[in-house]
Parts: structure tokens; C-alpha cells; sequence
């Protein structure tokens, strides 16, 4: 089940129509196909990046887009808390999500978005050091449904974000 699980994330097949592996084309794969990705450079703010995607992914007025949460490694949402404490003295409110489980929120042009730590985004190359490799995807959660993104024929409405 948790390879399972990883694949419907990360699986390395390259087409939906017409697959040539015996993997899943994962949600990632889906997305940077779709060219839906931002690149947040290691110097800038993830907390910027990640708002001004979103902001662009309400705007755009060939979808519908409406992100419910913000998907990423716990790893990515420890850097996005740490740097909203230090570049602007600011604690993320929690909110509870479902069953008493609280997250932090992000406050986006979405309104505030839950922060959901998942582990299976992988990181890319990440040293340790800045932030580099990870993956944040921003979704709209009532389009997803296990195993289908949205209905048979792909509508993907995630953006993600990956951080360099």
C-alpha cells in the first residue's frame, strides 16, 4: 500500500492515454506535464512564491480554480514556518481539517489554506542547506477523487510549486 500510495504521487509513467509502464503517471508528473509548476529560486521567499501561485491560479480565467489546501513535505511547510517567523515575526494560525486533526494555515488570495504535511512529495536534491527540491502542490480538493484526478478525462486543477 505505500508503494501504492507513493506512485499515485510519484509514479513514473508519462502519459495517461496511452502508458508505456506498468506505473502510475503521478499527480506531480501530471501537473509539470500540464506546465502548471512555478520555480521558487533558493535566495527568494517560499512564502511569496507560494502565494503569488496561488494568486495566479485564481485569476486565471480559463478555469475555475479554487485551491483548498497546500499539499507539501513536512520538511517544506518547517522552512515556510520558519521563515514566517523570521523574515516576518509571524505564527501561522492553526485550524482543525477534518476529525481534530489541526494544520497551520496560509493566509493566500484563496483565503487561508491549510498547510497538510504529506511525505510522499519527494524531495529533490535538497542539501540541507537554502531550500532546494522540494515539491508543494497546491490543490482543489473536491476534484480529486482516489485514482481519478477529477473524472476520466483529466481536468487537472493542482498547481505545484517546486523550490530550487
Amino acid at each position: 500500500m505505500v508503494a501504492h500510495d507513493v506512485a499515485l504521487w510519484n509514479g513514473n509513467d508519462t502519459s495517461l492515454s496511452a502508458p508505456v509502464t506498468t506505473q502510475y503517471m503521478g499527480v506531480i508528473g501530471q501537473i509539470q506535464q500540464g506546465g502548471l509548476t512555478t520555480t521558487i529560486g533558493t535566495t527568494a521567499s517560499i512564502v511569496d512564491g507560494l502565494k503569488s501561485a496561488v494568486a495566479q491560479m485564481v485569476a486565471n480565467n480559463g478555469f475555475y480554480v479554487r485551491p483548498t489546501a497546500i499539499y507539501a513535505n513536512p520538511v517544506l511547510l518547517d522552512l515556510i514556518d520558519r521563515e514566517m517567523k523570521t523574515e516576518f515575526n509571524v505564527v501561522l494560525n492553526t485550524d482543525n481539517i477534518t476529525g481534530g486533526i489541526r494544520v497551520k494555515m496560509l493566509s493566500t488570495q484563496a483565503g487561508d489554506l491549510p498547510l497538510i504535511p504529506d511525505w510522499r512529495p519527494e524531495l529533490h536534491g535538497h542539501s540541507g542547506l537554502g531550500h532546494g527540491g522540494f515539491a508543494g502542490l497546491h490543490r482543489t480538493e473536491d476534484l480529486i477523487e482516489y485514482h481519478w484526478l477529477g473524472d476520466p478525462t483529466p481536468r487537472i486543477s493542482n498547481w505545484g510549486c517546486r523550490t530550487r
